[in-house]
This record gives structure tokens, sequence and C-alpha cells, in this order.
């Protein structure tokens, strides 16, 4: 083993505490595209930021955008955790104070078993009112509209130009 790796594992085992941050490159081997790659099926390739992950987008056709989000949770729901976020998951065991911010939507470092995880960007688990910004749990497929005020329905992210999106109703833990 190299000098370095000897050096990192000693430093990994005598940690206190630790600040994870990962993106979606993290993801990509679970088959979850990332957003900004030169590969053909990143994110914005198959669709146009502007409108679908804006304020204007949603608010010009809330349904379609809805519809967009949720194909990709569903693809979400479908992926399976991956090395890197069981790895992470294992690192959150080893270290008393532990704590992973992550830029993805897709849930997964959750689903490998980490507990503090902090979603930047929000998450695709969790749809929100558009007016409220109150979690809703439930509502008619086919009319995605909050059952409390009739407002569309959207996912608890941030979208392109927001300073916040998302509202982490279900852990308390706020999103940045």
């Amino acid at each position: 083993m190299s000098e370095f790796a000897a050096d990192l594992i000693h430093h990994l085992r005598q940690a206190q505490s630790m600040v994870v941050l990962t993106g979606s490159g993290i993801s990509a081997p679970s088959g979850i595209p990332t957003y900004r790659s030169a590969a053909a099926d990143a994110r914005w390739t198959a669709y146009d930021p502007d409108k679908v992950a804006t304020l204007v987008g949603f608010e010009r056709d809330p349904f379609g955008v809805f519809q967009v989000y949720q194909t990709m949770k569903r693809q979400c729901e479908a992926a399976q955790p991956n090395a890197g976020h069981y790895a992470v998951a294992q690192l959150e065991q080893l270290v008393p104070d532990f704590k992973l911010f992550t830029q993805n939507i897709d849930s997964l470092h959750q689903r490998a078993g980490s507990g503090n995880v902090f979603e930047v960007h929000g998450s695709l688990a969790r749809t929100i009112c558009a007016r409220e910004r109150r979690l809703v749990e439930t509502w008619d497929v086919e009319q995605p509209i909050c059952p409390a005020c009739g407002a569309p329905l959207r996912p608890d992210i941030v979208w392109f130009g927001e300073l916040f999106g998302c509202s982490d109703a279900a852990s308390g833990k706020g999103c940045l």
C-alpha cells in the first residue's frame, strides 16, 4: 500500500468529525444521468432546463413540468445505491460527528443507509404545494393539485434561479 493511502486510512480511523459533499457523479454508476456532462443521456440534453427547471417554466406548464419530474422520480426509485453510496454510509458509522451534504435529489444516500443527510437541492421523494410549500403526501394522479388549496404541486427541489426551493418538512433539518 502506498504511503499516501496508509496515511489517509490512519487519519480516517482517528477522525472525530467529517463533512462529505457529493454531487451527481456518485449516482452515475447507479444509472442516474448527470445534469451537465457531455454524455448523450445527460439531463439537459433530454430536457430544456429553461422549460422544466425554472419557476417560469413551471408557471407556463405546471402539469407538464410535474410529469417530467415524476418520470425522473420513477427512474430514481428504480435505481439502486452503488458502492460509493455504501462507502459513505459506512464512513458515517465510523465517525462520531458526520455530516453528508449532497446536491443529489435521488435519495440514494438514504437508501444506502446514510442518516445525517442534508439535501442541498431538495429531493424528488417529496412533493409540495407550489403556493404554500407544504408537504403533500397524496394527490389525484390525473390532476396533481394541492388538496388543501388547489395550487399545482411541484417536486421539493431547488430550480435554477431560486434561492431556496425545498422544505425538508420530513426531517426538519431544512435545506440550503
